[in-house]
């Protein structure tokens, strides 16, 4: 009785004593078997730090039930279902460090010279003023080297914390910006781990005064995750013109593939982002099977993939 009254104080429970008792049995019988991994689900949904408290119970059956279909499977990151009339590849053809873009979004918005039509989508005299943000540079900007000098009229803003570079640091040539600031789900000044200074887009074009990106490239090593979830919130996804970068599966098992999933759900069919690229990333990965609902059938994908989205709505 203490318990149920301690419950519906905090919780806000409007049902029953007996409703309470009933649904009480039923999460103690799951915790305990060990066929489901209910335990590990309501410690992330509903006791964890992190954990938002309203809705937990409605998250926790979500995730039970959920199951990823072939349709899903494919549009989601297995096919290509976006049309890119040039697919363009800066930086190291072959290894890390290359990207594969779609050119059609340099295209100048005047369309009508003769003159324009005849040159290739790829030619410097086509290109707008263009801004371009580069997240994960590493070592390697060849991506954003190849970038400026195919349309000298665009603007690379790079972020990386990670390279021992300050702010402001003139290294990368002509019209790239550097900054040493981590691209994440929300701001942390002082990365406790890092020490590195974390922000999100929304904040990062807010600072910069940019309310449109062309092209947002980010290598980020697993923050995509929640990067991507935080756009729900601020809408920033708005205001990019297409995303290339890499996505990496955290872990191939059901609960965190799930999430996996569920935000790249929201990208295609909240934000409308689609695929017109993809590219597994043999080097860094390894392959695991994916189940969907409709039978046992599986799909073959890969821990780490190269994608590139448009966005076309």
């Amino acid at each position: 009785r203490l318990l149920y009254y301690r419950f519906r104080k905090k919780s806000g429970w409007k049902y029953s004593r007996a409703a309470f008792t009933l649904l009480s049995i039923v999460i103690a019988y799951l915790i305990f078997n060990e066929k489901y991994a209910w335990k590990l689900i309501l410690e992330q949904e509903c006791f964890s730090e992190k954990a938002e408290k309203s809705g937990c119970l409605k998250r926790v059956w979500e995730r039970y039930t959920f199951h990823l279909s072939e349709r899903d499977a494919k549009l989601l990151y297995i096919d290509i279902n976006s049309h890119c009339s040039k697919v363009k590849r800066l930086g190291h053809r072959i290894q890390d460090g290359g990207w594969n873009i779609c050119a059609d979004d340099f295209q100048p918005k005047h369309r009508g010279s003769k003159v324009l039509k005849n040159m290739d989508i790829g030619d410097p005299r086509r290109a707008d003023p263009c801004i371009v943000y580069s997240f994960g540079i590493n070592d390697d900007p060849s991506f954003d080297k190849d970038l400026v000098r195919r349309w000298p009229s665009c603007t690379v803003y790079a972020f990386d914390p990670s390279i021992g570079r300050e702010t402001g640091d003139n290294f990368l040539g002509p019209n790239i910006k550097f900054y040493s600031i981590g691209l994440a789900g929300k701001d942390m000044k002082d990365d406790l781990i890092r020490g590195w200074e974390i922000m999100t887009l929304d904040s990062i074009m807010k600072m910069l005064n940019h309310d449109h990106v062309n092209l947002v490239k980010m290598d980020i090593e697993g923050n995509e995750w929640d990067t991507f979830a935080s756009w729900e919130k601020t809408g920033v996804y708005k205001k990019i013109g297409h995303l290339v970068g890499e996505i990496h599966f955290v872990g191939v098992d059901e609960l965190d593939f799930f999430r996996e999933v569920k935000i790249l759900k929201l990208l295609r069919n909240q934000f409308g982002f689609n695929v017109f690229h993809r590219e597994n990333n043999f080097r860094w990965s390894r392959p695991f099977d994916v189940p969907y609902s409709d039978g046992n059938k599986k799909v073959r994908t890969y821990t780490c993939l190269e994608l590139g989205w448009k966005r076309d709505r």
